[in-house]
Parts: structure tokens; C-alpha cells; sequence
């Protein structure tokens, strides 16, 4: 927003807050002998930890960030390299980038990271070495992405670096106005093969507009980025989102914009706008879902100006839980209560049971949010208990339920998990609908109907 001169002082502030609570979360996975891991334990992980280098790298342009963190947390990483320049590929869980024991991966990403970071020492010229030597027999494009980046980022205008540019510019696909990278393989931390191939395309940008090096195909992969926002603005995944918005910023685009827009659903006018450059930066919408009905429907958008903005069409519908189809996959979620009346006074126990019906390939990170009805409160001793146990790694209390974090389940297993909670009113009380899925591909996921708990005051 600051670069683009259209900073909104609400917008600013509520950004920097965010920016703020996430600093101090990340700080707390820093482990006790160095790096980050996915929950605070050491040992350090290699590719959180580079990770989480470029999450303070981006923080420190926008507010504080303590230099010994960065510091430390390089030091940490440099001690890792091997004597031949590489990283290793840090176990994760069975699935990702690194999980093939690709040092080729894995040290390519670690060196990009330090670049961003502003590390120009002995350890990148070893890691670009190594990375030169094993590159020849790679057609992976996501391999060959994040090594482009290593190499551009701390040699922009390396010879062999652009020759990869070369390579990877043969490799996109292209389809109307849209150009885009596609791997067949998991991506950094997990992701599914759809996903991966939108991570592959926002680090092949990055390093297509860091060498500014055929331009002409970044406003194909801007499309397509764009085309894959869902409804709520995200990107799939966390990391896929930061990816995305990222590679949009570098391919940067024309801020000059007068475009009127109407839009129309079966005939009738649902909306218009005035879209300019003072205007640009605002989420327009418009509900027509009055103007829907049964069966076929039209809809229309019809612009006049100069300019081009993305849009997106969303809908939702609701039925009855009794009627729901719930979709298939290797996810599943049952939750049972030891009681669902009792006194106030009373503890409840929640029995939850997260499986994965995948006979061949693990779940990885996979989250259940327990829901709990109004007025209860988990028992914290026994979450605590939970993590003591190693049956989960960490959780986190909010207003209306439980979220329990897992590192993983093994093919054809099943997690089981219990706790309690305590009625803080009488009444009948309904739970929410209690959800879980897999942390870097939430597409995989399964849910688990609400419940009624009918409390009484006690004696």
C-alpha cells in the first residue's frame, strides 16, 4: 500500500496488528537448541526454520524485528549445511517438496531464504555450487523454480541462472489469457498437487520479474493467480496465499484505471460501479441472490473504460444435516459425548476420533476444531495432558470450541482423543458443527454433526 501510494490509515493500522500478533506467535516455535520447528520441539526443522527466516525478512520492512532472531536463526541454519554446500531435507511428514530426501530441494529453498534475508557469505556460494552440480538430470518445474530464485537472488544476472529461466519459460502452460507452471508432485510444506502447482507458478514469477526476463507471459501468470482467489480471498493454503500475493506485488501491473461496470442476473440489474484508481484498492459486492432462481440462470458483466480488475461469483446453499451428502476422502471425524445432560458442576467428556482411510500416504497436520456449545470451558489440564502424552502437539482454546494440532497420522491409522469441559449456564445448549482437516490442503477434510446438551442448575 505504501508503495503504491493508496495506504488507508484503517486498513494500515489493522494490517500492522495482525503483523504484530504474528511475530509473537512465531516466536514461540523457536526451539530450545536452535531454529524453528512446527511446534516449538527440537530439534529445529531446516525448512520451517528457512521458513520462518523470510517471514521475519518481510516483517522487518513493515515494523521491529529483533536482529538477533535473524541472526541467530541464520547462525542456526549455516551450522546445518553439509560440508558439500547442501542442506539436508528435514523429515516432515511423508509427503512434501522435501520429503523424497531432494537435498536438491531443500538446499535451494534454504538458499533463497538467506537471500531474502540479505546473507551474501561463504555458505550461498557453496549452496549455489552444489545446486549447479546436481541441476543437469531436474524436470521437476517446482525443483527448478525455487533453484532459479537461489541462484537470482543472490546473482541476478548470473548466466546460469538465466539459462534456467530459459528452461523454465519452455515448461509453462498456457490456456486463453492464463500461463501457469504445473507439478505432479506435493509442494514446500504438504500441499496437494493443485496447490503445488499454484506455489510453482507464483516462485517461477518471483524469479521471472527478479531478472525481468520474459515479461511478456507475467501478465498470463498474473491472470492465473487471480483466477485461483476463492470467495474469502485465500489462495487454498496459508503459505500458498503468501506465495500468491507475493508474486502478484512482483509482477507488479498499471494502477491507471476508469472502468464502469454493470452487472445483470437474468436480465435484472444486480449492481454497478465506477471503478478508478482512487477507488481501485475497495472490495465491491453485490448480493444477487434475489435475482437467482430455480434451475438455469444468466449472468452478466458488462464494462465500458479502460482497465482491467479481477472478479469472482460465490454462492453458498444450506440443507439439512439428515440430507447433507458428505463428500469422500481419506479424512474422517467422529465426535461422542460421555453425557449430553447434566448439572451445572458437572464435567462432560468429548471423545474424538480423527482417522485417515488412506491405506498408502499419511495426513499431515491435520487440525480438528471441536466445538463446544455456548458457556463451556475445556478442562486445560487435560489438553495439557494430551500434549504431555505425544497424542497431540499442541492446542488452543477459543470462544466457542477446541482446536487440537496434530504432526501426523500414519496410512489406515486412526488419532483418539479425549477431554473434558464444564457447563457455564443452564439451558439447552446446541454445540457447533465440529470440523477437521489437513493444515496445507484444507480440501481434505471431514466434519462431524452438532449436538444438544441439556444443563440444569445444580443443587
Amino acid at each position: 500500500m505504501r508503495e503504491t501510494r493508496r495506504v488507508v490509515p484503517e486498513i494500515e493500522a489493522k494490517a500492522l496488528r495482525f503483523i504484530e500478533a504474528g511475530y509473537q506467535k512465531l516466536l514461540t516455535f523457536e526451539a530450545a537448541t536452535g531454529g524453528f520447528s512446527w511446534f516449538g520441539e527440537s530439534p529445529g526443522n531446516v525448512q520451517v526454520t528457512a521458513y520462518g527466516v523470510m517471514e521475519f525478512s518481510d516483517m522487518s520492512r513493515v515494523r521491529y524485528v529483533d536482529p538477533a532472531v535473524i541472526s541467530r536463526t541464520i547462525d542456526w541454519l549455516l551450522r546445518m549445511q553439509n560440508a558439500d554446500g547442501s542442506w539436508p531435507a528435514s523429515a516432515t511428514h511423508g509427503s512434501s517438496a522435501f520429503d523424497n530426501g531432494s537435498s536438491l530441494r531443500a538446499t535451494a529453498y534454504v538458499a533463497f531464504a538467506l537471500g531474502e534475508a540479505g546473507y551474501r557469505g561463504d555458505a550461498a556460494a557453496k549452496a549455489l555450487a552444489f545446486m549447479m552440480a546436481n541441476l543437469s538430470g531436474c524436470s521437476d518445474p517446482y525443483t527448478l523454480a525455487l533453484c532459479a530464485n537461489a541462484i537470482l537472488v543472490h546473482a541476478p544476472s548470473d548466466a546460469d541462472g538465466l539459462a534456467l529461466l530459459a528452461r523454465l519459460y519452455d515448461m509453462r502452460r498456457e490456456e486463453g489469457s492464463k500461463a501457469w507452471w504445473s507439478t505432479q508432485g506435493s509442494g514446500a510444506f504438504g500441499s496437494g498437487t493443485d496447490i503445488a502447482s499454484l506455489e510453482t507458478t507464483a516462485y517461477a514469477a518471483f524469479a521471472l520479474a527478479r531478472a525481468r526476463s520474459y515479461r511478456c507471459v507475467l501478465a498470463g501468470v498474473a491472470d492465473y493467480i487471480a483466477g485461483r482467489k476463492d470467495s474469502f480471498g485465500n489462495y487454498g493454503t496459508t503459505h500458498a496465499t503468501v506465495l500468491s500475493l507475493k508474486a502478484l506485488m512482483a509482477i507488479g501491473g498499471s494502477s491507471e484505471i476508469d472502468l464502469a461496470l454493470d452487472v445483470d442476473v437474468n436480465g435484472c440489474r444486480a449492481g454497478s460501479v465506477r471503478i478508478t484508481r482512487e477507488n481501485l484498492d475497495v472490495l465491491h459486492m453485490f448480493d444477487a441472490g434475489p435475482l437467482f432462481r430455480a434451475g438455469a440462470n444468466s449472468l452478466t458483466f458488462a464494462h465500458r473504460g479502460s482497465g482491467r480488475v479481477e472478479y469472482h461469483v460465490g454462492g453458498a446453499s444450506h440443507v439439512p444435516w439428515s440430507g447433507a451428502r458428505v463428500p469422500q476422502n481419506m479424512l474422517e471425524l467422529r465426535v461422542s459425548h460421555d453425557r449430553l445432560s447434566l448439572k451445572a458442576g458437572e464435567a462432560a467428556r468429548h471423545c474424538v476420533a480423527i482417522g485417515n482411510a488412506n491405506p498408502s500416504k499419511s495426513v499431515f497436520m491435520p487440525v480438528a476444531i471441536v466445538a463446544l456449545p455456548p458457556g463451556f470451558r475445556a478442562v486445560r489440564e487435560d489438553l495439557d495432558a494430551l500434549v504431555a502424552s505425544g497424542k497431540a502437539d499442541k492446542y488452543e482454546i477459543g470462544d466457542s470450541g477446541v482446536t487440537l494440532y496434530l504432526k501426523a497420522i500414519p496410512p489406515a491409522a486412526q488419532v483418539e482423543l479425549s477431554f473434558r469441559s464444564m457447563p457455564g449456564i443452564p439451558g439447552e445448549l446446541r454445540s457447533g458443527e465440529s470440523i477437521a482437516f489437513e493444515y496445507y490442503s484444507p480440501e481434505v477434510r471431514a466434519s462431524a454433526a452438532s449436538s444438544i446438551f441439556t444443563v440444569t442448575a445444580g443443587k
